[in-house]
């Protein structure tokens, strides 16, 4: 905790942009620090075309095959748990107050109110 502390409304950036002279910089202009990569244009031969969709294709009917599969598979096991805890928690609640056993020691049920 410092008293007399306080905040410093400017703002401190590093510029990183040359390898081996890093330097402060007190204004900062976002329109001209961006500078755009020029992608390479390659046009695809016609076999090549061919053969890469048709194994998009493979590759997308696969993975949605998968998917699906794996959901149901997902649901499956997430209803056969949430079945299980609820058996088990009925089973507990049951066995703890729906059950009293008399003076003879014959269970008797009572009617859950």
């Amino acid at each position: 905790y410092y008293p007399n502390y306080t905040i410093s409304p400017d703002v401190f950036a590093l510029d990183v942009s040359s390898n081996d002279n890093y330097k402060w910089v007190t204004a900062y202009d976002p329109v001209n620090s961006i500078t755009p990569i020029p992608t390479p244009t390659v046009s695809p031969t016609p076999s090549s075309k061919s053969t890469t969709s048709n194994t998009n294709f493979g590759v997308n009917i696969g993975a949605i095959i998968g998917g699906v599969i794996g959901g149901i598979a997902g649901l499956i096991l997430l209803s056969c748990t949430a079945i299980i805890v609820i058996l088990i928690v009925k089973k507990k609640y049951l066995d703890k107050d729906n059950i009293a056993i008399s003076e003879n020691g014959i269970a008797n049920t009572q009617p859950i109110t």
